[in-house]
């Protein structure tokens, strides 16, 4: 969908976290959520939480 052609008809809607995060967490993410995808509203808000268990090697961004 985001490399789709720019035609002008083609809209996506989606919560902007799995496409802010997706490029962060994967390396096979073909696409910069900064330069491909340009925001043209706002429909409302969907929380987000990452949650890993106490004793995991994660404890910061940084460490992905």
């Amino acid at each position: 969908m985001i490399k789709s052609k720019k035609d002008g008809y083609t809209l996506l809607a989606a919560t902007d976290t799995p496409l802010m995060v997706m490029p962060i967490i994967s390396k096979e993410v073909t696409y910069d959520p900064l330069k491909d995808v340009v925001p043209i509203g706002h429909i409302g808000y969907a929380p987000a939480v990452f949650a890993v268990k106490s004793d995991s090697p994660f404890k910061h961004w940084q460490n992905w």
